[in-house]
């Protein structure tokens, strides 16, 4: 909304103001992008009520559906791997232990490959290159069978959660956010302990596995998505008592959860080595809290191990509902065509009609988790949108907005209540943007060797 500080630099009568009105992102490449089509133009059938071709904002929202689609679909398959990993149900075949779920049997023509508990399918006829290594008996049906469970169970929460509105869902975000970034900190503060205190046969810098660059493709994409949050940034925004903070509320977040995966990923990386297993959370599953061998686990280490292992699934439900919404308002404007923008008095009625496309969308990614489970190939497909909506777009937009506003009203109309130095500056914004590029380009061809099994 606007208000005093907004728009200072301005002539007097000509400060802009949005009140009442929620802008998606996609809506301001609409009002910035437009691209004017000719009435006997043959693009004119695709242009929208105002002669309009809106080819930005269409790259965009696929880019969007695209990428909260993945997400949706990647927290389904973290809540459902997670719980089957923590969670022991009574179903016949459980493994004595449940990370036995973790272990990747694959066929190999080397005897030293396939190790306990693995082993040979064909091991009585002698080895041979047609052999297979393979887990325990039974244990890859129970864990599939628990996986599916947890899958329906996350189906129904999510159902109930989605048909909320963001108040709703608000005190819901409070709680379930606060115990997750109090897991993140007790996972590094019990790592550090170790490292300290835990004496074990080697050291924790021993244990490092060598650095393989051909995973730089993983990394890059998988910290774009630990920290990118511009799609749903209108609707939180929307809800926050003093909009004018809303610039520093969204700084300080990413620096604190920057600051804490940066630091989990170092201490993980020390203490656990080449023991570090895909869902680091699990790596506390036989946590003791320093007890030697034989003596019995003090209480507060239970309960440690307990809130770190559930720590994933309350992150992807806190976060679910969160896609969700805006994953339907963008295919709601995108069937709008052009539709004047929503207004205060239209904002109940709008969430009201997305209520049975939430929940289309709900199920949707779920059912995709139920076939496809493997998290590094969706973690690099989102992580390449990840580019367009975290730097392309909002750099692009920042750079043409400004234009606009400096050849209209003069260079003191870019002054508003949220410019601030250096991040607000020409030079940084481009600066952003052209190292946004060249990283997606790096990035774009390591994925691809990765999905061409030529990544090693």
């Amino acid at each position: 909304e606007g208000g005093e500080g907004w728009g200072k630099g301005l002539p007097a009568g000509e400060v802009l103001t949005f009140k009442g009105r929620k802008l998606e992102i996609s809506e301001m490449c609409g009002i910035v992008f437009p691209c004017k089509v000719a009435p006997d133009s043959v693009l004119r059938g695709f242009a929208d009520s105002q002669g309009r071709l809106q080819i930005v904002r269409r790259i965009l929202e696929l880019c969007l559906l695209s990428y909260t689609f993945g997400t949706c679909w990647l927290y389904s398959t973290v809540f459902a791997s997670s719980l089957s990993l923590v969670v022991p149900l009574p179903i016949s075949g459980r493994p004595t232990a449940l990370a036995n779920c973790l272990i990747n049997c694959p066929a190999r023509d080397s005897q030293d490959a396939c190790t306990s508990p693995c082993s040979w399918a064909n091991a009585s006829s002698g080895l041979n290159v047609t052999d297979t290594c393979v887990g325990p008996p039974g244990v890859t049906e129970y864990c599939d069978a628990s996986y599916e469970l947890f899958l329906v169970l996350f189906a129904v929460l999510m159902l109930s959660m989605a048909c909320l509105d963001m108040n709703g869902l608000k005190n819901m975000q409070l709680g379930m956010g606060a115990l997750a970034l109090t897991s993140l900190a007790t996972m590094i503060i019990t790592c550090v302990s170790a490292i300290i205190y835990d004496e074990g046969d080697m050291r924790g810098s021993d244990r490092i596995p060598p650095t393989n660059f051909a995973g730089m493709g993983k990394l890059i994409t998988a910290a774009i998505f630990s920290q990118i949050c511009h799609q749903a940034t209108p609707n939180v925004v929307a809800n926050m008592r003093e909009k004018r903070s809303a610039k520093l509320v969204f700084r300080c977040t990413l620096y604190y959860t920057f600051t804490l995966y940066v630091i989990l990923c170092m201490v993980t990386t020390y203490y656990f080595g080449d023991k570090t297993v895909a869902i680091i959370t699990l790596n506390w599953e036989d946590y003791t809290g320093g007890s030697a061998p034989g003596v019995p686990i003090v209480w507060w280490a239970t309960l440690i191990s307990t809130c770190v292992l559930i720590f994933p699934v309350v992150s992807v439900s806190a976060a679910f509902p969160l896609n969700v919404i805006p994953l339907a308002e963008t295919i709601q404007q995108m069937t709008a065509n052009g539709a004047p923008l929503p207004t205060a008095s239209s904002t109940a009625s709008s969430e009201n009609s997305t209520l049975p496309l939430r929940a289309v969308l709900t199920v949707l990614p779920i059912l995709c988790a139920a076939v496809v489970k493997d998290v590094s190939k969706i973690l690099e497909f989102n992580g390449m949108f990840g580019f367009v909506i975290a730097f392309f777009v909002p750099c692009s937009l920042y750079i043409t907005a400004r234009s606009y506003a400096s050849k209209r009203w003069g260079p003191r109309a870019v002054m508003n209540a949220h410019w601030s130095w250096p991040a607000s500056t020409m030079w940084c914004v481009w600066a952003v943007l052209g190292t946004s590029i060249v990283v997606a380009a790096y990035t774009l061809y390591q994925v691809i060797l990765d999905y061409s099994g030529r990544q090693r």
